[in-house]
This record gives C-alpha cells, structure tokens and sequence, in this order.
C-alpha cells in the first residue's frame, strides 16, 4: 500500500499539471510567469565542510480584474542537494487580494526525503491600514524525525522610496521539546523604475534549518542582500547573498541567481 506521503506528493504532481493547464488556457487573457532559481552555498558544521545547492523552476499564472482584486496561483518544483544527497519536492500555491484583505497559502510534499520535509502547510491573512500591511502566517512542517509548528506576525510599511518589514516568529520543535524564537528586519529600497536594492538581517534561537544543523548553540544570526534589475517589459534578473552563523558550529555562505520571464 502506498505511503501517506508518496500519495501526497503524488497529488501535489496531479494538482501541478492542472495549475499550468488552467495557466496555458488562460493565456490570452491573463499574465502567465516562468522562473528559474539557482542558489549554491558552502556550509561548514561542526567544522566539516560541505556545499548545499537548492534549484527551482516555477510558473505562476495571474489574473487581475482590478488593482484592488487580484488572483495568482503558481508550481514549482525545486531540487536540492546537501552533500552527496539528492531530494526533490513539489509546491503548489495561491496568493489572492480582495480589497484591503490578503490571502495565501502553500502545500509542498517531497517523497521519502532524509532532510527535506515530507508535508509542509502554511496559511497567511494579511489586512491594508492605510499603507501598513499586518499580516498573520501559521507554518506546519512533517520531517522524517519531528514536527514543526510556526507562528509569524509581521508588519510591512511602503514609503515613497520603497518600503519596510519587522517579523517576529514563534514555534516549537516538537522532538526536541525546544521553542523556536526569530526576529527578522529587512527593508526595500526602489532606486530606480528598473532596478531595486533590498537587505536585512535575522536573529533568534532555532533560526536555521532543524534536520541538518546540530551544533551545541541554538543562538543564530543572518544577514542578506539583493539587488534586482528589469531588464525589459517582459525580462528580469535578481542576485541574493547571505552570511550565517550558530555559535561556532555552523557558517552559511550563500548566493542566489533569478531569471523571470513573463509571457
């Protein structure tokens, strides 16, 4: 009898072709997006040193009956590798706005993984105070050893000159009986009609990756920085880069090469 999660992620595959079926037939009338993600990082635990590559390919499919009333559903898959093993996972999502009211959520199942999680769940609802945005997200991650509850509350300011974002998250390990306790800060900066600057850091306990990260302090930070250009009506690139650090067991270095189309 198949496993729970081989047929979940069977679905995630069926659900898949029907986001990019329903995307294709609606083409001629609505924005139908592709991207490819390719993001490489030299990592060192515990003083052993290894390389994580994750790559993504993803199609979104947007409909737009007015500014204030929009709808997007998308699929990827995305295929990392940590060391000498290969995992993939298949998402599914839909992100949707009705008036000052946002709306989204996100399935993702990965077949007899080792690192990656074999479900994950997430809801977000977010309301518009004027040009505040406070949104509310729950996150539900099943990895082969634990299980993963996440809470976030986040606020995003827009100013003239781009915009502003403070994220608090609370959750807990349910193996390690341990919290989880993350603060983020990042910031958005429109330097001109084609190209933007952002970056930010994070800081809290738990705040790195719960399989593959051992290390005797749970205390990390991150910073990060991304610039992105539009290269045309139709064409985008975008370059990230992160540093990482838990205590003195764990170092991330990390960069991220994006290509958008829209078609």
């Amino acid at each position: 009898m198949p496993r729970p999660d081989r047929r979940l992620a069977s679905l995630v595959i069926v659900l898949t072709v029907c986001v990019l079926c329903r995307a294709a037939e609606a083409r001629g009338q609505d924005a139908w997006i592709g991207e490819i993600r390719t993001e490489p990082s030299a990592v060192r635990i515990n003083g052993v040193d290894s390389t994580w590559w994750a790559n993504r390919l993803e199609v979104d499919w947007r409909n737009a009956r007015s500014q204030t009333s929009t709808d997007m559903l998308y699929a990827a898959g995305s295929i990392q590798t940590r060391g000498s093993e290969t995992e993939g996972a298949g998402i599914l999502g839909a992100d949707l706005r009705r008036g000052d009211w946002f709306y989204s959520a996100e399935l993702t199942a990965s077949p007899d993984p080792t690192f990656l999680p074999k479900v994950g769940a997430q809801g977000q609802v977010g309301h518009l105070f004027h040009y505040t945005l406070v949104s509310l997200q729950y996150r539900y991650l099943d990895f082969a050893t634990t299980n993963v509850h996440l809470g976030t509350l986040a606020a995003t300011q827009s100013f003239p000159w781009g915009e502003a974002e403070v994220r608090v998250a609370l959750g807990e390990n349910v193996a390690e009986d341990g919290p989880i306790r993350v603060g983020v800060v990042r910031a958005l900066w429109l330097a001109s009609d084609r190209f933007r600057l952002g970056g930010g850091a994070a800081f809290g306990t738990r705040l790195f990756d719960v399989i593959a990260v051992e290390t005797a302090s749970k205390q990390g930070w991150t910073v990060f920085a991304n610039g992105s250009w539009q290269l045309d009506p139709r064409d985008a690139l975008r370059v990230d880069w992160s540093y990482s650090r838990e205590g003195d067991g764990f170092r991330q270095v990390g960069g991220a090469l994006s290509y958008r189309r829209s078609f």
